[in-house]
């Protein structure tokens, strides 16, 4: 079940005293919260059907006086089941756990009368969690079923927890941290890292990823959850990176998928990773020449950092370098 220990780490909202941004805050928190807790109940399932898939055949083995090939661990996870547990197909009971999830998290964090404000918010929440619901269990009738839950991937993960060693990115001595939403598992179509998205609208992770003209990567996102799960053994498809969208209007809910990606682009991507970290290792963060070049950038805006310092933004231009080095009134 959803903890209070884990509704406080993961929804950092206050009180009756907040803010009506931070009920907007809570909204996508507590959606994250409540999928997190129902999938990971999925997660553990399928942790438990594996160990139990390995159990019985070690068992057979040793029935025929044969030695088994590795001792089989305990899954690291809250639940375990049998192998013949599938997952949820039902979408009422789903929507029940994930409501019911929801229900604990807000008596944990909120008092019992809050303003109109939040009772609008948790409307809002209970539309998407049963987006989910029906979405999960059409994914779970077609044979997904999840196996990692905010996979965390950090440079010195605690004794005791589910976090994983963080890899290095490439040659550069850089580690990359960072969490995954979820891994599901198809028995034909393999391993697929989604990302759970709370935004406006269901947006197409490949449009996100790469600028429209010149193909040129603008997110690594998806990417670099490849990178991440090959560190630990696992391939996921590069047509099976994506989004689980949950945006404002539960009708538009899906699951958006980078369908036409190929092991040669997302290589192109992981590349493109690791030479930005060689470059920051090095302490090289000279502007890129060729974004001077790309169609879909603007002329002032050539500066790869230009975005940072906000050129072009509220009237602001880029400085020549010699009129910066003179300094007000040109004085050196």
């Amino acid at each position: 079940e959803l903890t209070v220990a884990k509704a406080a780490a993961r929804a950092q909202v206050a009180a009756d005293g907040a803010t009506h941004l931070d009920t907007i805050v809570a909204n996508e928190a507590a959606i994250d919260v409540c999928v997190a807790a129902v999938v990971d109940d999925e997660a553990a399932a399928a942790a438990g059907a594996a160990a139990a898939q390995m159990q019985d055949a070690a068992a057979a083995e040793l029935r025929a006086g044969a030695a088994p090939a590795a001792p089989v661990a305990a899954p690291h996870s809250r639940k375990t089941r049998r192998a013949a547990d599938a997952p949820e197909t039902d979408v009422a009971r789903v929507e029940r756990d994930v409501l019911a999830a929801f229900r604990e998290l807000r008596a944990a964090k909120f008092v019992p009368n809050v303003r109109g404000a939040y009772e609008v918010q948790f409307a809002l929440v209970r539309e998407r969690l049963a987006a989910f619901a029906r979405l999960q269990a059409e994914r779970a009738e077609d044979g997904w079923q999840p196996i990692h839950v905010e996979l965390t991937f950090t440079p010195e993960p605690k004794e005791g927890s589910d976090a994983r060693p963080a890899p290095p990115l490439g040659t550069s001595g850089i580690l990359l941290t960072g969490r995954i939403d979820r891994v599901d598992f198809h028995p034909q179509l393999g391993y697929a890292a989604l990302d759970y998205k709370t935004s406006a609208e269901a947006k197409d992770p490949a449009a996100e990823h790469r600028m429209s003209r010149s193909g040129r990567w603008k997110d690594l996102q998806l990417p670099l959850y490849a990178v991440l799960l090959r560190s630990i053994g696992i391939e996921p498809s590069p047509s099976q990176l994506g989004y689980f969208a949950l945006p404002s209007n539960p009708d538009g809910s899906c699951i958006r998928r980078t369908d036409g990606w190929d092991a040669g682009l997302v290589a192109d991507a992981v590349s493109y990773a690791e030479t930005i970290a060689g470059r920051v290792a090095a302490g090289d963060f000279s502007p890129d020449p060729a974004w001077g070049h790309n169609p879909d950038w603007k002329p002032d805006r050539a500066d790869a950092f230009a975005l940072v310092w906000g050129v072009g933004m509220r009237g602001l231009r880029a400085v020549p370098r010699s009129a910066a080095a003179a300094g007000p009134g040109g004085a050196p």
